[in-house]
C-alpha cells in the first residue's frame, strides 16, 4: 500500500486484495446468517436463504483471490524477490512487506485451496443440495473466515510482531467490515428487490452491519495513529484522502440512521411496502457516496496519485455520479440472477 508510481506489481495486489476482502466479508456474513438460521427456528429457513445467496458472491471472489494469489506468488512477487534486503529493511521497500506477506501466506492459502476444493468435491456429491448446505454452512463459513482474516492480517508483513505489523494488520483487516460490509450489504439489497420474506428479516439486520462498518472505521483510525511517526506530509492526496473520511462518516451517520429507519419502516405485518421514489434517490445516493469513497480509500492505499487536489475531487464526483446512474441496471441484472 506504499507504493509511489502505478506499477502492474500494484495494480495485481490491489486485485488480489479486493477479491480477498469481498471473500472475507461474505465469509463473515454467510457465517452470522447460517448461525442465525440455526438458532431462529421460526425464519431458519429465510436466515439461510440469505447465506446461500450470499454464499455465490464468497465463491466468485474466493475463487478470483486464489488464483490471483498464486498467479502473483509464482511471477511477480516471488520469495526470493528483493531477498537481499531482507526483513530488517522491509518498512523502507514496500513491495518487501508484500513479498514477506506472501511468504508468510504460503502455508494460509494452501490450507484454503486445499480445503475449499475438498469442501467442493463433497458438495458435488450430495447433488448441491440445500438441506446438505443448511446443516454445514456455518462451520464452512467460520473457518474460511478464520483463515481468509489470517491471510489479511499478513499481507503486508514486517517478519515480526512489532509496532508496525500490528498497524499494518488493523489496517488491513478492517477492510473486511468496512468495504467488504458494504459490497455485500448493495449486493444483498438487489439480490432481495423482490423477496418480501427476506426482506422482513434482512432490513431490521442493517444496522447490525452498519454498526460493523463503525467499528472497522475505528480500527482504521487506530492504525492510522499508530502508522504515523514524526508528523505528516500534507499532499493533496493526503487532504483529499481525510475529506472522503469526513464523507463516509457524515454518509455512515445518515446511512446508518435515516435510511435503516426508512427501509425498516416498509415492514408491515401483512406486507413489505414498496420504498417511496424519493427515498429511492436518497438510499441510491447514499449507497453510490459509500461504495465509492470506500473503494477510493483503498486504492490511494496502494498509489501515490499524481493529481492536483481539485482535480482529485472531479474524478471522484464523477465516480459517485456513474454509480448512481449504474445501480438501477445492476440492481435489475442482481434481481434476474437472484436464486429462487
Amino acid at each position: 500500500m506504499y507504493n509511489s508510481i502505478i506499477e502492474i506489481s500494484s495494480i495485481v495486489r490491489l486485485f488480489i486484495q479486493l477479491n480477498l476482502v469481498v471473500a472475507g466479508a461474505a465469509s463473515l456474513w454467510c457465517m452470522v446468517f447460517s448461525y442465525k438460521g440455526i438458532k431462529d427456528k421460526d425464519r431458519g429457513e429465510y436466515w439461510n436463504r440469505l447465506a446461500l445467496y450470499l454464499g455465490y458472491v464468497f465463491i466468485g471472489a474466493l475463487v478470483l483471490f486464489i488464483l490471483s494469489w498464486w498467479a502473483g506468488s509464482m511471477f511477480i512477487f516471488s520469495p526470493d524477490s528483493l531477498a537481499h534486503e531482507g526483513v530488517v529493511h522491509s518498512a523502507a521497500y514496500p513491495d518487501q512487506l508484500a513479498i514477506n506477506g506472501f511468504s508468510a501466506n504460503m502455508i494460509w492459502v494452501s490450507i484454503l485451496s486445499l480445503f475449499n476444493i475438498f469442501a467442493l468435491i463433497l458438495y458435488q456429491r450430495k447433488n448441491k443440495s440445500f438441506g446438505y448446505f443448511k446443516k454445514r454452512a456455518f462451520p464452512f463459513f467460520a473457518l474460511n473466515f478464520f483463515i481468509l482474516s489470517v491471510i489479511l492480517s499478513l499481507s503486508a508483513f514486517t517478519g515480526g510482531l512489532d509496532k508496525l505489523q500490528v498497524a499494518l494488520t488493523l489496517h488491513n483487516w478492517h477492510s473486511i467490515i468496512t468495504l467488504g460490509t458494504v459490497i455485500c450489504v448493495d449486493i444483498l439489497f438487489m439480490l432481495t428487490i423482490k423477496k418480501d420474506n427476506l426482506k422482513r428479516i434482512l432490513y431490521p439486520f442493517y444496522p447490525i452491519m452498519s454498526a460493523a462498518i463503525w467499528f472497522g472505521l475505528g480500527l482504521d483510525f487506530v492504525s492510522s495513529f499508530l502508522i504515523i511517526d514524526g508528523g505528516l506530509s500534507l499532499t493533496d492526496q493526503f487532504i483529499f484522502n481525510q475529506a472522503v473520511v469526513i464523507i463516509l462518516i457524515l454518509n455512515g451517520a445518515l446511512l446508518s440512521v435515516g435510511i435503516n429507519d426508512e427501509l425498516i419502516a416498509l415492514i408491515k405485518p401483512d406486507r413489505v411496502d414498496r420504498m417511496d421514489p424519493v427515498v429511492d434517490s436518497v438510499v441510491r445516493v447514499s449507497g453510490s457516496i459509500s461504495i465509492v469513497s470506500w473503494i477510493t480509500v483503498t486504492v490511494i492505499d496502494f498509489f501515490i496519485i499524481p493529481i492536483a487536489l481539485p482535480w482529485l475531487v472531479v474524478v471522484y464526483l464523477a465516480l459517485i455520479f456513474m454509480a448512481y446512474i449504474v445501480k438501477p441496471f445492476a440492481e435489475e441484472q442482481f434481481e434476474r440472477l437472484a436464486p429462487a
